[in-house]
Formats: structure tokens, C-alpha cells, sequence
């Protein structure tokens, strides 16, 4: 039995900077993109046609779409942050 397919990509970048006599104290500088293709993925839901297995009166698949997910889900995450350490 397969599913649909799951397609998800992930990039974060760093940069770091020191300062300070002793070099002990840095910035980072920190961004994050979850899903940064923003690629929908299809799915099932609750309530899903496509989960119903029914038959009409003579025994013929009475749901053409029994199997196939039609709906889909998935959205851009993207966050900044900075950050000091001592």
C-alpha cells in the first residue's frame, strides 16, 4: 500500500562575529526557512471522500476518487534571530 508522497526541504544559514580583547564574546546572526519551497504536500483529512471505499447497487466502485488524496497542506516557515554569547 503507498500513500502520498511527502516532499519537505529545510535551509538555515549562520554567521558568526567575535569581537572583544579576548575574542570571547560573539553575535550570530541566525536565519531559518522550514518548508522554503513552500511545496504543498497532499494528504488525507478527517472526513476525506477519498477514504470511503463504497460500491453502488451492482457491485461497481460507486467513489472514483477511493485512494487518491486531493487535498493538500504545507506552508513557508521563516524566522530570524540573533544571539550573543559571553
Amino acid at each position: 500500500m503507498t500513500g502520498p508522497g511527502f516532499f519537505n526541504t529545510d535551509l538555515s544559514v549562520f554567521k558568526n562575529f567575535t569581537f572583544g580583547q579576548s575574542e570571547s564574546k560573539k553575535l550570530q546572526f541566525r536565519f531559518s526557512g522550514y518548508n522554503f519551497l513552500n511545496h504543498p504536500n497532499r494528504t488525507f483529512i478527517n472526513g476525506d471522500q477519498g477514504l470511503n471505499l463504497t460500491f453502488n447497487s451492482t457491485g461497481a466502485l460507486a467513489n472514483p476518487n477511493f485512494g487518491y488524496a486531493t487535498n493538500t497542506i504545507g506552508h513557508r516557515i521563516i524566522q530570524g534571530m540573533v544571539r550573543f554569547m559571553w
